[in-house]
């Protein structure tokens, strides 16, 4: 049982450096960059949110409503 490995620099070695799992880099990115937009929007999104209205003195209902007030870590 032998072995072959490639030289390094050689064509068979690029390849599979700029090929990601056989699709190419470009159509890696736009398989990909769906998973990270619903990431952001179910991930991220809320827990800046979150922060968000832990520093503000954030009503939803009432005339204190229409106006927050930062407050910091006073909340």
């Amino acid at each position: 049982m032998s072995t072959t490995a490639s030289a390094p620099g050689t064509k068979s070695s690029r390849r599979r450096a700029e090929d990601v799992a056989g699709l190419g880099t470009k159509r890696a990115i736009v398989f990909v960059t769906p998973a990270l937009l619903l990431i952001a929007l179910f991930l991220l999104f809320p827990a800046l949110w979150t922060v968000y209205l832990g520093l503000t003195n954030y009503r939803l209902t009432g005339l204190a409503a229409a106006n927050t007030e930062f407050v910091g870590l006073q909340n």
